[in-house]
């Protein structure tokens, strides 16, 4: 299901290349440490669970904070546009 879904997106969007599915990583060309796109829905699976290896604990607790104080400034304006107040 989910491979078939990237598939069709990657087409419509991309054509043949299968390299524009929003996973870059801005100036990086494939994404975090890819040197070429993916080229099945397995590579691609691979790709994604090595990258998740890497997420360490503190990256997780940075994460956490940072939506905690994101939900307290969206609630502190209503529900507003709050991201001006986030330094």
């Amino acid at each position: 299901m989910w491979g078939r879904e990237l598939q069709e997106e990657s087409e419509t969007r991309c054509g043949e290349s299968r390299t524009c599915v929003g996973l870059r990583e801005t100036g990086s060309g494939y994404g975090p440490g890819w040197s070429q796109p993916f080229t099945t829905k397995e590579d691609l699976k691979r790709r994604i669970r090595t990258a998740c290896t890497k997420v360490n604990p503190e990256m997780l607790f940075r994460v956490r904070q940072s939506f905690v104080k994101r939900i307290n400034k969206c609630l502190y304006v209503n529900r507003q546009q709050f991201e001006h107040l986030i330094k």
